[in-house]
Order: C-alpha cells, then sequence, then structure tokens
C-alpha cells in the first residue's frame, strides 16, 4: 500500500519538531589565500575571533613556507570565510 505506515497514513502524521540545536554549526572551513591564490583550508571552530583566525592561518606550515622572507603588507579577513595574505 503507498501511502500506508504503522503509524498511520502520512497526511495523518504530525511534522517534526524544528530545533535550533540541530542546525547550529561547531566547526567550519577557512579559506587561505596568499596574494589572492587558493594556498590551503583549515577548519576552526566557529568560535574563533578574527585575531585567532589569523594566528592560525599564519601558523599553516604551508603558508609558513610561502610567506617565509618576506614582507606581510596586510592580513585581510572575510569572516566565516577566507584568509588574504599580501606580501
Amino acid at each position: 500500500m503507498g501511502g500506508f505506515r504503522k503509524a498511520g497514513f502520512y497526511h495523518q502524521t504530525r511534522w517534526p519538531e524544528y530545533d535550533p540545536e540541530a542546525v547550529l554549526e561547531e566547526d567550519i572551513l577557512i579559506v587561505i589565500q596568499v596574494n589572492g591564490r587558493l594556498r590551503d583550508r583549515m577548519t576552526i571552530p566557529v568560535s574563533y575571533g578574527e585575531e585567532e583566525v589569523k594566528t592560525w592561518a599564519l601558523k599553516s606550515d604551508r603558508i609558513r613556507k610561502l610567506v617565509e622572507g618576506k614582507e606581510i603588507k596586510r592580513v585581510i579577513l572575510v569572516p566565516k570565510k577566507l584568509v588574504n595574505i599580501v606580501c
């Protein structure tokens, strides 16, 4: 039978309740660019502030190798999306 379940017909069942906790993200993916080119990605807790995100981006092994010996002129942060390091 097409629409029959143990609890009854689909049109007689209740909609599921909305749970706001279920849609909260604990971690986010941040893209790290050097001079506008994608160089790395990292997953960080959503609770990190701007300075913590910049610090983690600069600690990345791949990024350290790319900026080693160069002067970092600017670090641009787009919250919850990307960090762009300009050398």
